[in-house]
């Protein structure tokens, strides 16, 4: 593996024979030590001792650690996920009150193995706090308790003593204001050849993230402005699961303001289309264009095996009348011939000038059918996701019926959108793409973030949610113990250069009374997510997983054929 685990991101390799990295670490798990700790924090340990699990290794370099010869000197044995599953139960056995992980972060894809069946007692997460939020996130209902060492406030003793070279929040927040203040300049042309940098994406991706992770704004509340429903069912087959959903919605009474976007339509102009199918896609984009709003900036691209866009010298557009005429002429212009390179034209939609204040919203029109370049649709889908990392929303709109529902409805999941697909005569082939750029036509909460607190015990999806528009709320389902009464989660996002942020507590005694299809949707959502998981890493045991939880929630795996 290239390593990311934590705020490092050093991209060392790390196998199962080669360690490597801060860590100095192997890919897989080597712990020192095992036991019930007696003097560890006195609620942790209680009458009969913490159950703890020293790692070996550790992200961090400190002067003073008092366990040096584990950290520094890779004392420590190599054992398998199963193993440590069997070292925390003999622990519980033992009596111990918790199980107490005790600096895992260089471990934790192995660990999460361990903890995918959840232990009688909680568990902690030991760390230097040394931690990447998104490795975090990937612990939401597996630990109950965070133990973090909270050593600095400043960034020089933390880079001198222990090593931890990390821009402040308030350095990365200037930066990106740096980064937004460029972006007013007069947009630069795009490279006509849209290659991608990804070190330039990367880039593009931090300058959003500052943005909204921005700890010195504070976040502004925005309680008054969405309306939150909740609503829940208890399984009487299963009395000690819950299931809920969640609805965010814009208040029409005091709505956010809408927010300015960039715009890309991208029209499958290949030979598989054909000229009448391409005429009706010509007529529903210009329909669509006259959708956006006063300051949204657009482009049109059209894609075969290469492509072109309609105002290459300028790569965004700002909404005018006169730009309308021109797309239009443009268009009119084109003519259904050739393949289709799906992966390279959706790659090159990264290469465009990026202001981090305006969500940027991709629509593709296509039957899906790559035919040149990257034909897979599994290495599409896994390929692009894994690039963007939900920089662009993209949304898909196939023109046939039998358009290539695998590619669509996997690519928009796992990057903040939703597809839709003709089903009718040619002529009339895009007539649903209006309806579907009305989705996405008034956002007020962009690149946005949801976080349940760990005492929530909840398991939720979509992991990566959509932008909050005035008239599409956002709809998140969960699972959770059902001795829960309430749940507590954070909402951060941005509307436009502002940062807005919400803690919200819903108690389930209020919770609307829902049916079973609460269960069956979000079974639904977690399969696709495990769909997501194995599109990106084939693997059998994987697959295997994935179908048992099919079976367990008597719900059909779609695309297994595709999966291939």
């Amino acid at each position: 593996m290239r390593c990311e685990i934590c705020p490092r991101r050093c991209n060392a390799e790390r196998t199962a024979e080669k360690a490597g990295g801060v860590c100095r670490m192997p890919a897989g798990l080597v712990v020192a030590r095992a036991m019930l700790h007696m003097w560890e924090e006195p609620v942790l340990s209680g009458k009969n001792g913490a159950g703890c699990i020293f790692f070996s290794g550790c992200n961090l370099g400190c002067v003073f650690c008092q366990n040096g010869r584990i950290s520094h000197e890779n004392f420590g044995k190599v054992i398998t996920p199963a193993h440590l599953r069997e070292i925390m139960e003999d622990l519980v056995s033992q009596g111990a009150h918790c199980i107490d992980l005790v600096t895992p972060t260089h471990f934790t894809p192995w660990v999460l193995e361990a903890l995918r069946k959840p232990l009688p007692v909680p568990v902690v997460w030991n760390s230097g706090g040394y931690e990447r939020v998104e490795t975090l996130r990937t612990l939401e209902g597996k630990v109950q308790i965070y133990l973090p060492d909270l050593k600095y406030a400043m960034e020089r003793p933390a880079r001198e003593l222990s090593a931890a070279e990390q821009a402040r929040a308030e350095d990365r927040a200037a930066k990106a204001a740096d980064r937004l203040a460029a972006e007013k300049k007069p947009t630069p042309p795009a490279p006509t050849s849209m290659l991608v940098d990804e070190k330039v994406v990367e880039a593009k991706r931090e300058a959003v993230r500052a943005l909204r992770d921005d700890t010195t704004a504070q976040g502004r509340a925005f309680h008054e402005n969405v309306s939150l429903g909740l609503g829940a069912w208890i399984d009487p087959a299963n009395p000690g699961r819950k299931y809920f959903r969640i609805v965010v919605s814009s208040r029409a009474e005091k709505p956010l303001p809408v927010v300015s976007k960039d715009m890309v339509f991208l029209m499958d102009a290949s030979g598989s289309i054909a000229n009448d199918r391409l005429k009706a896609c010509r007529k529903a984009v210009s329909t669509a264009l006259r959708l956006l709003n006063t300051g949204d900036r657009f482009n049109v691209i059209a894609f075969r095996d290469k492509f072109s866009y309609a105002f290459p010298e300028t790569a965004w557009m700002e909404v005018s009348q006169e730009a309308f005429e021109k797309a239009d002429a443009w268009m009119a212009r084109l003519t259904a011939h050739g393949q289709t390179d799906v992966f390279r034209t959706l790659r090159g939609v990264l290469a465009m000038p990026r202001d981090p204040s305006r969500p940027v919203v991709a629509l593709v029109i296509t039957d899906g059918e790559a035919t040149s370049g990257m034909t897979r649709s599994a290495e599409i889908i896994s390929k692009f996701s894994e690039l963007n990392g939900g920089l662009i929303s993209i949304f898909m709109y196939g023109v046939k019926g039998n358009a290539n529902a695998y590619l669509m409805d996997m690519l928009t999941r796992c990057n903040r959108g939703t597809w839709a697909r003709h089903e009718g005569l040619r002529w009339s082939a895009a007539a649903g793409i209006p309806a579907l750029a009305m989705k996405f036509q008034r956002p007020v909460l962009a690149d946005i973030s949801v976080l349940f607190s760990a005492s929530s015990r909840a398991e939720t999806y979509p992991q990566l949610v959509s932008n909050l528009c005035e008239d599409e709320p956002i709809e998140i389902y969960g699972s959770c113990p059902a001795d829960q009464k309430d749940l507590v989660f954070s909402l951060r996002g941005l509307n436009g250069a502002m940062v807005f942020e919400n803690m919200f507590r819903l108690p389930f005694a209020k919770a609307e009374k829902m049916g079973p299809e609460v269960k069956t949707a979000w079974a639904q959502r977690r399969l696709y997510a495990l769909i997501a998981a194995y599109t990106a890493r084939p693997d059998a045991r994987l697959l295997k997983d994935l179908r048992a939880f099919a079976d367990a929630y008597q719900i059909q795996i779609p695309y297994e054929r595709e999966m291939r």
